[in-house]
């Protein structure tokens, strides 16, 4: 990531106990293990090329180079059609758009209130099709 985004994403893998530290670094938890597993092959940003090029590509709109709708939109139509392939392959596609579906869970909190258990279209607000979690 970009210095600018480098301690929200650490809090992110290490709340979502991708990494743990021990003894001051990093390690990979075998569910962070997992989680790179399946996405390598799937999406190009899981390449260390891809990213490099980003970051060139991110450099030169802040130089002028480049403009920035460009480089966003062609990145953004490619990872749109990684993640319909991936879903094809692996997940639930929604019914109504095609586009991935995501299983939403909270848990209720100690009142017993304000929990849920759903698949969403990742396409919301656009699409707002929704499905119970036994489907």
């Amino acid at each position: 990531g970009r210095p600018s985004t480098y301690a929200a994403i650490l809090d992110t893998i290490v709340s979502r106990g991708y990494v743990k530290t021990e003894k001051r670094f990093l390690v990979p938890t075998p569910l962070g293990g997992k989680v790179v597993d399946s996405l390598r092959g799937h999406f190009a940003f899981m390449d260390y090329e891809f990213t490099r090029n980003m970051e060139q590509a991110l450099d030169d709109i802040t130089c002028g180079k480049a403009q920035y709708k460009a480089v966003i939109s062609a990145a953004y139509v490619q990872l749109e059609q990684e993640l319909q392939a991936f879903t094809k392959a692996t997940g639930k596609a929604c019914p109504k758009c095609g586009r991935p579906m995501v299983h939403r869970i909270k848990k209720p909190g100690k009142d017993g209130k304000g929990g849920y258990d759903f698949w969403g279209c990742s396409g919301w607000p656009e699409c707002k099709e929704v499905e119970s979690p036994s489907k």
